[in-house]
């Protein structure tokens, strides 16, 4: 399913309005498109968040705000749904950090066409040019989770390495250099 366009976002929020009589502000219909960017499945996300998991949005006398679609942003970035999870698993695949890596950095784009098209039609990037993160939520999302990907993959296994490993974890102590450094501090 590609991405709803501006007048499809308004057209299905307006769905629920006909249904249950609750507005959307003018504001808060322009968040839920600015935010999500027309992606379907953010775009329903989003609205549930803001009229259903919400306990004020549940009362169908007051439209939602703004503030409602903010509020279920923050939710939905913070709950790592597992559409959300999903995306940051792809963020481990070679192909994918080729064009993401440099968007975050602002490095040299190092990827190939296939790439780019693997990620657009992921949903991940916008289908302009230059590439960019696909909308905001995704642009706060994708840096952490990327991060958090690369992490994992530098690891080393638990018990591997130097003699200042211990435990899956580095430790400065009993290295020379730093040893030296913390005697200094801890008697200074």
């Amino acid at each position: 399913m590609d991405d709803f366009t501006e007048a499809e976002t308004r057209a299905l929020v307006a769905q629920h309005t006909e249904e249950t009589g609750q507005p959307f502000s003018a504001a808060a219909l322009d968040a839920v498109w600015t935010q999500t960017r027309g992606q379907p499945w953010l775009v329903n996300a989003l609205c549930a968040g803001a009229c259903f998991d919400n306990k004020a949005g549940r009362n169908r006398s007051r439209a939602i705000e703004v503030d409602d679609v903010y509020a279920a942003r923050e939710e939905l970035i913070l709950s790592r749904r597992t559409h959300l999870d999903q995306l940051a698993h792809k963020l481990e695949e070679a192909r994918v950090r080729r064009v993401v890596e440099p968007l975050l950095s602002g490095g040299e784009a190092r990827h190939q066409v296939r790439d780019l098209e693997y990620l657009r039609d992921l949903g991940l990037i916008d289908t302009g040019e230059p590439p960019r993160i696909a909308n905001p939520v995704y642009a706060e999302v994708v840096p952490h989770r990327h991060a958090a990907a690369r992490t994992k993959a530098t690891r080393t296994p638990s018990g591997a390495g130097t003699p200042a490993h211990k435990g899956g974890r580095l430790s400065a102590i009993g290295t020379p250099p730093l040893h030296n450094i913390q005697g200094f501090t801890r008697t200074g």
